[in-house]
């Protein structure tokens, strides 16, 4: 028995000398992510004062950032009825930071003096920065950066809060797309810690390092991306989920690709995430998407359910019921017509959580090499940051890439080899990157 426990001790001494590393990791990362090569010297003149057009609840989200950081907002929608919703939305966000002693009082009663609204542009011709938060439309997107490009002063940088859209197709609305970048802010806004700093093909140095101080200066975790689907937190996003959608198509219990990834230190399971966003969100997004990033065929569940009515936790019934408030239950008729969809498929009816989990995470893994390989991140700790900071991934863990690399990355390939034996998808197809840091021992360094 002493033998035992002295192995348990030992255990668990491991476990906290990994979990100190994963920690220095990304408290590292963090600070790497800042630095981005090309930037050096380049100047920027202080962001005094800015907009954000559209007033729902991402915008006014945005526009408490901004005043919470003392810098006056303006928050401009058509309708004047959206605006004094949206003005009313982030005084209530202001008064939640006091509530939760995130602020005092006395600070919140300077913030709320810098929010004000407009129902048009004239107001805002003078602001240094345009943050867009308005739905998830190019064309709707496009006509706002050229009305803006024609209102504001010519050296006012203009940022798009898409999460996924083409940042270089909206500059190209306008004439000065070296003053366009996106700022995808994650949904709360002025809660989570993520911005992603979006680098269009013609984003000038310094509206790039403009980008940087403004997320320093909101007391965000900036993380800088290229141009491209989903950027890297939703392009990783996007494969996580096509292969959770995959394992119940392969017969494995929803609830159970739940418990398996929230067993795995995730806070909630992609279908449980999809609930909480809303099924709508994921409709639309692939609407506008590029069909080649798509796995339409593991989609059609989502398709299905939404067709049904079933938005969500919102709407009270998604992947799973809501009868009950917040709590989600799982709903038969749900796991009836994944089955039908299936085709009685049961090959992971009875897979373990470990291998459920693990065919997830390594989905996030493959899809960060490829990241990698494109140039959308610079290095692998940036994608540490973005799934940490914005998705939930376990601190404690590092990040994915990092989690792969303690894992072995000559181990992660052998298991990724064996997935795509196993499906003969080709979302399973190794990312050459990846196969050369497995035989290197380690991600490239940037």
């Amino acid at each position: 028995m002493a033998i035992r426990a002295g192995e348990r001790n030992a255990a668990a001494a491991m476990n906290e000398v990994d979990e100190l590393a994963a920690l220095a990791h990304i408290a590292r990362a963090e600070r790497e992510a800042a630095l981005v090569p090309g930037i050096e010297g380049a100047t920027t003149a202080p962001a005094e004062a800015a907009a954000v057009i559209g007033a729902g609840a991402m915008g006014a989200g945005i526009a408490t950032c901004f005043a919470a950081a003392g810098i006056p907002v303006t928050l401009v929608d058509i309708a004047p009825e959206n605006v004094e919703r949206g003005l009313v939305a982030a005084r209530a966000n202001l008064d939640g930071a006091v509530a939760r002693g995130k602020m005092k009082a006395e600070d919140r009663a300077r913030a709320t003096a810098l929010l004000s609204g407009a129902a048009d542009y004239a107001k805002i011709e003078g602001v240094d920065i345009i943050v867009e938060a308005v739905f998830e439309n190019l064309g709707l997107k496009r006509r706002i950066f050229a009305d803006l490009d024609r209102a504001v002063k010519t050296s006012a940088i203009l940022a798009t809060n898409t999460s996924y859209l083409d940042v270089d197709a909206i500059a190209a609305a306008t004439a000065r797309p070296e003053k366009v970048l996106g700022l995808h802010f994650f949904n709360p806004a002025h809660v989570m810690k993520l911005l992603e700093i979006v680098r269009g093909a013609a984003t000038a140095r310094e509206t790039l390092a403009a980008g940087i101080a403004v997320a320093r200066r909101l007391q965000k975790t900036g993380v800088v991306a290229k141009n491209g689907f989903g950027f890297i937190g939703n392009r990783m996003l996007n494969a996580y989920r096509t292969e959770a959608l995959n394992l119940a198509l392969e017969g494995a219990p929803v609830a159970a690709i739940d418990a398996a990834v929230v067993a795995f230190g995730m806070p909630v399971g992609p279908f449980a995430l999809m609930d909480l966003t809303g099924l709508e969100v994921n409709v639309k997004m692939r609407a506008e998407a590029d069909p080649a990033r798509i796995d339409a065929g593991a989609f059609r569940i989502v398709d299905r359910l939404y067709a049904m009515g079933r938005a969500g936790r919102k709407s009270g019934a998604g992947f799973y019921l809501y009868e009950t408030g917040a709590q989600a239950l799982a709903d038969p008729a749900v796991d009836a017509m994944i089955a039908e969809e299936t085709e009685g498929k049961t090959l992971l009816k009875g897979a373990s959580a470990s291998d459920l989990a693990d065919r997830c995470i390594l989905a996030l893994v493959n899809e960060g090499a490829r990241i990698l390989e494109d140039g959308v991140a610079q290095r692998s700790g940036d994608i540490d940051v973005t799934y940490v900071a914005g998705y939930g991934f376990p601190r404690a863990l590092g990040g994915p890439m990092y989690w792969a690399e303690r894992q072995g990355l000559a181990a992660v390939v052998e298991r990724i080899r064996r997935y795509h034996a196993q499906t003969g998808a080709a979302r399973w197809r190794l990312a050459p990157l990846l196969e050369a840091a497995a035989a290197a021992g380690a991600w490239p360094a940037r």
